[in-house]
């Protein structure tokens, strides 16, 4: 299908009336009122993606026409076979994943045919490696360049029809971290020279921060109001409690009053249940993700009813029997019930099409 039919179908698709029913059903929900029941979304990543539609994941890097019409082709795979609470939008974002901020301040990209791009190997091995470190340039640093080529190609094809987004800076500065020096590196740091950690965060922290006012520049637009944090590094696995308090917290809680209305939204897929009665002095906060792996008992006994909560399926409940699938499901509406939660599904596009199907009675979804 030429790119001109694809555009044209997903902007139809986007005026279907469904996507009336889920505005409200998000809207009651962030502004706190009560809601008939959890929103709950499914989504795969990029190379699960290129299984389902067949696309060449170093050619979808590599040439925006071609990355223009897979993302067209994902937007109306999931409206026309994927009823969750996902809001179709006329937009297609420019996302390199997990290599992009570690980009921006040196280090390499490693391309591949079987998964989204990632960062090279480490280029912090020692203090005097911080020396050489400078502020990234919002046209010329790691992945700009080729972000900048595949915006301007695209909004040439699309026009005014389509919104061609920038992917913002959301990667905490742990994560930035972990990816510049090396997950064994730094955990040695840790224990044997924890000035290095501090001075490497606090040049991520600032970096990003010089970041947003020369981005928000570039773009003729203010500093966003709020942001994110990508933490997946975040894992109580590999940061004790007192590391997460003394060195990563402080930078975080910098950027919460950096941005005027602070860090909306914690995502880590780790492990955070030792971490949270810090995590929620984090500015802002509105929701947290909560993992498979993070007791629900702990999250509910930190975070409240203040924060909603994020709730995550366990990965292998989608390869269960439907029945377990349900049990699963019914389980976690019972541990939350009172509490603001949305629940999220992710994996595979099929098992997690499979998955929606076994719990959409107890939501009352509609095909």
């Amino acid at each position: 299908m030429e790119l001109k039919a694809l555009i044209d179908k997903v902007l139809k698709a986007c005026e279907d009336r469904r996507y009336e029913e889920k505005r409200d059903l998000w809207r009651r929900f962030s502004e706190g009122k009560e809601v008939e029941r959890p929103p709950i979304t499914v989504f795969s990543r990029t190379y699960d993606w290129a299984k389902e539609l067949g696309f060449d994941l170093l050619r979808y890097y590599e040439d925006p026409e071609y990355y223009l019409e897979a993302n067209l082709r994902i937007l109306l795979y999931r409206h026309e076979r994927i009823p969750d609470d996902s809001i179709l939008s006329p937009a297609i974002s420019i996302d390199f994943g997990a290599a992009f901020e570690p980009s921006l301040l040196g280090v390499g990209v490693v391309f591949r045919p079987d998964t989204t791009p990632w960062p090279a190997k480490p280029i912090i091995k020692n203090e005097k490696d911080l020396e050489g470190l400078s502020f990234p340039d919002v046209r010329k640093s790691g992945l700009m360049p080729k972000v900048h080529r595949f915006h301007d190609v695209m909004d040439k094809i699309v026009g005014k029809s389509l919104r061609i987004e920038y992917r913002p800076w959301t990667r905490g500065p742990w994560g930035v971290l972990v990816h510049m020096m090396g997950w064994e590196n730094a955990l040695l740091n840790l224990i044997k020279n924890r000035r290095v950690i501090e001075r490497l965060l606090d040049f991520i922290t600032e970096a990003r921060m010089s970041w947003e006012i020369d981005w928000s520049r570039f773009l003729g637009k203010e500093v966003p109001s709020s942001s994110s944090l990508s933490n997946d590094e975040v894992d109580a696995k590999v940061l004790s409690p007192k590391d997460y308090r003394e060195l990563v917290l402080p930078r975080e809680k910098k950027l919460a009053e950096f941005y005027r209305d602070g860090i909306s939204y914690f995502h880590s897929c780790g492990n955070i249940g030792p971490l949270l009665p810090a995590i929620k002095e984090v500015g802002g906060l509105k929701i947290v993700q909560i993992s498979p792996w993070t007791p629900i008992s702990m999250a509910k006994e930190t975070l409240g009813k203040s924060i909603a909560m994020e709730r995550w399926i366990h990965p292998e409940d989608l390869i269960l029997e439907e029945a377990l699938m349900k049990a699963r499901f019914l389980r976690i509406l019972e541990e939350m019930a009172g509490y603001r939660i949305t629940i999220v599904c992710a994996g595979a596009v099929k098992d997690t099409i499979r998955w929606l199907r076994a719990v959409k009675p107890f939501l009352g979804i509609s095909s």
